[in-house]
């Protein structure tokens, strides 16, 4: 009887890291290709090693910002498409989009984070109209991120982050209409101070006077979510912004609380308040 070249403890470590490799080949991060020639030069008893491919992130100067939470292809990529991957995702799903002049620009001027009449955080997310078969609405997030509770089960990918309100029973057109149409750069603004301490007349009148929209809640959720998600950060956690979405006649509000991300219509149009902000988006063509 041979005895073992190595302790169980050693046979261990090597079948975990194996798993680890296969794991890698299957989701892309290890080319196919490259892995199978290491593989063989190891069982011909010649030393090797793995290549490994320097990424270049696009992203990399918005990462660096304090108070930017970046959610692109690579942080998609990693939260949708796990291991058992459910949604039946396809490596390289996530479109590489460049984020658009415009756009750069207005991030690297931090305007929106230093002027006093900002003074806010904000999310810069690559938005898809679906992901799978499963449509980025009000509905589908839950479907794919919901905490499970009062007789709704949770989310596909995860359980912890979007919580279920009373429009993800009834049949509301809104609640299933996307996020998008087709993939898009948002960049949604936790709170900026200038949209505070107004009712709802007033700071549409106010996202005029910037050349802005606001955003339909279905976008202004997804941002939210995806920063719990990815970052783990509740971004509005003791405010509210309001949104474009209506509801028997109440424009609905996204925060975070400890049960996630929330989508009530608790704060009427006629309601100004410093803890509720407009969810403008994008970046301001006027006014400054």
């Amino acid at each position: 009887m041979t005895a073992n070249a190595v302790t169980d403890e050693q046979y261990g470590a090597l079948c975990r890291r194996v798993n680890e490799f296969t794991g890698r080949v299957r989701r892309g991060t290890i080319p196919y290709d490259e892995a199978m020639r290491g593989i063989q030069d190891i069982l011909d008893g010649h030393k090797v090693g793995f290549p490994t491919r320097k990424i270049n992130d696009p992203l990399a100067r918005y990462r660096q910002i304090k108070g930017l939470y970046v959610v692109g292809p690579k942080e998609l990529d990693t939260l949708f498409r796990t291991e058992a991957n459910p949604l039946g995702l396809e490596p390289g799903w996530v479109p590489q989009i460049p984020v658009p002049p415009e756009l750069d620009e207005w991030l690297r001027s931090k305007h929106w984070l230093r002027d006093a009449t900002w003074k806010t955080r904000a999310v810069l997310t690559l938005v898809p109209p679906k992901v799978g078969n499963i449509p980025t609405s009000l509905v589908g997030q839950y479907q794919l991120l919901g905490v499970s509770h009062d007789g709704q089960t949770g989310g596909i990918i995860r359980q912890d982050v979007f919580r279920s309100n009373w429009f993800v029973g009834p049949g509301y057109d809104w609640a299933n209409e996307p996020a998008v149409t087709d993939w898009e750069w948002v960049l949604v603004y936790e709170r900026p101070l200038w949209t505070t301490e107004k009712n709802w007349a007033k700071q549409q009148e106010a996202a005029r006077e910037y050349g802005m929209t606001i955003a339909p809640a279905a976008q202004d959720a997804w941002a939210l979510n995806l920063v719990l998600a990815v970052h783990g950060v509740r971004p509005r956690n003791t405010t509210w912004s309001r949104t474009s979405t209506f509801s028997d006649g109440c424009p609905l509000e996204v925060g975070s609380g400890g049960d996630g991300v929330l989508v009530p219509r608790t704060w009427g149009p006629v309601v100004a308040s410093g803890l509720v902000a407009a969810s403008v988006r994008g970046v301001p063509t006027l006014g400054l």
